[in-house]
């Protein structure tokens, strides 16, 4: 039983359709992943720089409160 051609290539194309939709999700997830990364690392950054301005602060007030005492 010979298959006709244009079966094989209907066949054909619809399977590089699906391999081409696979691809394009499974190249947007992994975008998606390295942009969730980064504003994960931003996010973090910005914490950190927070941590570090309230460290400054409280020994700020620990100086100006001793000073206060010391008066």
């Amino acid at each position: 039983m010979p298959i006709d051609l244009r079966i094989l290539v209907t066949g054909q194309f619809i399977l590089d359709l699906v391999i081409l939709g696979v691809l394009i999700v499974l190249g947007r997830l992994y975008f998606n992943r390295k942009a969730a990364t980064a504003d994960f690392q931003a996010a973090m950054n910005k914490a950190m720089t927070l941590i570090r301005e309230m460290e400054e602060l409280g020994e700020s007030l620990e100086k100006i409160l001793g000073e206060k005492r010391e008066l």
